[in-house]
């Protein structure tokens, strides 16, 4: 079996977390020095995270208008498809935050949407007015046929979708899109 490299943020974790429990040692005076003090902090590359360019935000759009669809299962699931995408465009929001999203959580009228981010902390999304009516649009379809669940984003057959779902829909997409 190939061994996979390990990642240098990986390092950097392991570093800050030692050195932190040694200075709890020195602190309740178990050990007399951090034994971590001469050790070099690791430097971990930046990664810059690629962003969609307009262009190609046009190219995923045009793959989610409902117009173009033929059946009702299609054009429902390009209307939610175009309000996640509008959603993360118009958002700082995380996959999972987009992704666990449940219906009570939107608030059109105050043009925000409550997501729970890292460490269980909720906060708000806040959307423009072309995001608003691509949720408003995407609820109205929703509700007329799939009132079922509480969760936000639902299949065609009105189940609640995965976690991994947007992923998986990011990728299709972007693959139809000639997009990287």
């Amino acid at each position: 079996t190939k061994r996979l490299p390990i990642p240098s943020p990986y390092y950097e974790t392991i570093y800050r977390r030692t050195k932190r429990f040694f200075n709890w040692l020195v602190a309740e005076e178990e050990i007399a020095s951090n034994p971590m003090a001469r050790i070099q902090h690791p430097k971990i590359e930046e990664k810059v995270i690629p962003i969609v360019s307009e262009t190609d935000f046009a190219k995923l759009l045009k793959l989610t208008d409902p117009q173009l669809r033929r059946t009702k299962r299609e054009k429902f699931r390009a209307i939610r498809d175009r309000a996640a995408l509008w959603l993360l465009c118009d958002t700082s929001g995380r996959k999972d935050e987009i992704a666990g999203i449940s219906v009570e959580d939107v608030d059109l009228q105050q043009r925000r949407v409550l997501v729970m981010g890292k460490g269980r902390k909720e906060r708000y999304l806040w959307v423009g007015n072309t995001t608003a009516k691509a949720l408003w649009r995407y609820l109205r379809e929703r509700e007329g046929v799939y009132p079922i669940t509480d969760d936000l984003w639902v299949d065609a057959e009105g189940r609640p979708m995965t976690s991994a779902w947007l992923y998986f829909m990011l990728k299709r997409l972007g693959r139809s899109a000639g997009i990287p």
